[in-house]
């Protein structure tokens, strides 16, 4: 399977990364498998928080709806780049803007959780295992190629709820890439940030991803 080549331009990340995390496209046309990905990755660093998104440079239709530390939610309402869908999505972003390490995004085709670099040069049908730890939360996934810059999976709904309370929950976090790079994720300001991505794909019907536990049935 492979992914849309459609566009979601954040210019105040000069390197376009978050473009290619979020707007590569659905899942959902497939992802391709087979030669494993073979890029490697730096650390990112516990540096200060990514300056504040200028709304007057973002495309028309696409919304910045939090933001803390290394982390922001968004919303596509849908244009023409997107083909007329729209997108709810939460990332983590180093402080350069060169990699967005986990990316949640969720649309009418489904949920996805997505990794990206602009260093990486992945080959067509590159794949490989992608661990996240957090807390006491661990899980294994297997990632595909969605272009050059791209990994990405889908997630069930109850996975990403799980997913999502780890690390909203959690003080550390960190993605193991096989078993040759570990990525440290910087989880201050999360806790917002996927809580806003949670409610903008539950309020946009993708799915229900409320974690917080409901006190009544009614």
């Amino acid at each position: 399977m492979r992914l849309h080549a459609l566009s979601f331009p954040l210019p105040y990340l000069a390197s376009g990364l978050v473009a290619l995390a979020v707007g590569v496209g659905s899942l959902a046309d497939g992802l391709t498998s087979s030669a494993q990905a073979a890029a490697a990755v730096a650390p990112a660093p516990a540096t200060a928080s990514m300056p504040a998104p200028d709304p007057e440079a973002l495309p028309p239709g696409v919304e910045i709806l939090a933001t803390g530390g290394d982390w922001l939610a968004m919303k596509d309402l849908g244009n023409k780049d997107s083909g007329g869908q729209p997108i709810c999505a939460a990332l983590n972003v180093e402080q350069d803007g060169d990699m967005a390490p986990l990316m949640l995004r969720a649309d009418r085709d489904g949920l996805e959780l997505r990794t990206a670099s602009i260093d990486w040069a992945l080959t067509p049908r590159a794949h490989g295992t992608l661990t996240v730890k957090a807390g006491k939360y661990e899980r294994t996934f297997m990632v595909f190629d969605g272009d050059a810059h791209v990994l990405g999976t889908f997630i069930t709904p109850q996975a990403m709820r799980t997913l999502l309370h780890a690390l909203e929950t959690s003080k550390t976090a960190s993605l193991q890439f096989g078993n040759r790079t570990l990525v440290k994720l910087d989880m201050q300001g999360a806790d917002k940030v996927l809580k806003t991505f949670a409610a903008c794909a539950t309020r946009s019907g993708f799915a229900e991803l409320n974690t917080t536990p409901r006190t009544s049935p009614f």
